[in-house]
C-alpha cells in the first residue's frame, strides 16, 4: 500500500514518489553500487577498428562499382559517370550498414585483466552433493 489507500498521506517518507505507483518507484528504480560501478567504455582502439573495418569495406564496393564500368566502357570516363554514381551511392550505405550493425561479443568476466578465473562449473551429468532430507544448516547461534 502507498498510504494513499489508507487515507494517508500520498507520499512515502524517503522518496519523491507520489501516487498509487510510489512504493514501486522508491523500492525498484534506485541506483546501487553495483550499477554504479559498470564502466560501457569503449576503447578508441575498438572504435578505430570498427571505422577501419566499415571505410575498407564500402571504398572497395566503390572502386568494384565504379571501375568495372570504367573500364568495360574502354576507358571512357562520361560513360562510365553512373557506375561511379551507383558505386558511391552502395558504398555509402555499406558503410553505414556495417558501422552500425555490426556486434561485437564483450569480454566475459574471467577474460578482464586482473580478475580471478571462474571456479569450474560440475559436468553436464554430474550435480553437486546434496544435503539428506530434512537436514537444515546450524550455525553456533541456531538454524540459518
Amino acid at each position: 500500500m502507498d498510504g494513499s489507500q489508507m487515507g494517508g498521506p500520498a507520499q512515502w517518507a524517503a522518496s519523491s514518489a507520489v501516487g498509487p505507483n510510489a512504493s514501486y518507484l522508491s523500492q525498484t528504480l534506485r541506483y546501487n553500487d553495483v550499477e554504479l560501478s559498470f564502466s560501457e567504455a569503449v576503447s578508441i582502439k575498438t572504435v578505430l577498428g570498427l571505422w577501419a573495418t566499415a571505410a575498407l569495406t564500402a571504398t572497395g564496393i566503390t572502386i568494384a562499382f565504379g571501375f568495372i564500368p570504367f573500364l568495360l566502357s574502354g576507358f571512357d570516363w562520361e560513360a562510365s559517370a553512373s557506375g561511379f554514381a551507383l558505386g558511391g551511392f552502395i558504398g555509402f550505405f555499406t558503410f553505414w550498414l556495417i558501422l552500425l550493425f555490426t556486434s561485437f561479443t564483450e569480454p566475459s568476466p574471467a577474460a578482464a585483466p586482473g580478475t580471478p578465473p571462474l571456479p569450474p562449473t560440475p559436468p553436464p551429468g554430474l550435480a553437486p552433493p546434496s544435503l539428506p532430507d530434512g537436514y537444515v544448516p546450524t550455525s553456533q547461534w541456531g538454524p540459518r
